[in-house]
């Protein structure tokens, strides 16, 4: 199988959950969404944790990048 982006959700940081972004292959029972032209896998039993989320990339002048946001937990931004 080709590496596809990758994304996942774990128990922890601020809100409860915190998101990671990779590439790694696809499993098969991952669900298959495209956004913006990009192929994103994700379990299924994690789909419900990423309904409503915002994926944004930063760059400042003290850090950069991705930030997650999503309106259920404002304290994750």
């Amino acid at each position: 199988m080709q590496n596809k982006n990758h994304q996942e959700n774990r128990r922890g940081g601020c809100a409860g959950v915190t998101y990671l972004l990779g590439f790694d292959k696809a499993a098969t029972d991952d669900g298959t969404f495209e956004l913006n032209g990009l192929q994103v896998h994700i379990s299924k039993k994690h789909t419900m944790y990423v309904v409503g989320l915002t994926l944004d990339y930063y760059e400042g002048p003290d850090t950069r990048g991705f930030m997650f946001s999503h309106p259920d937990h404002p304290e994750s931004i």
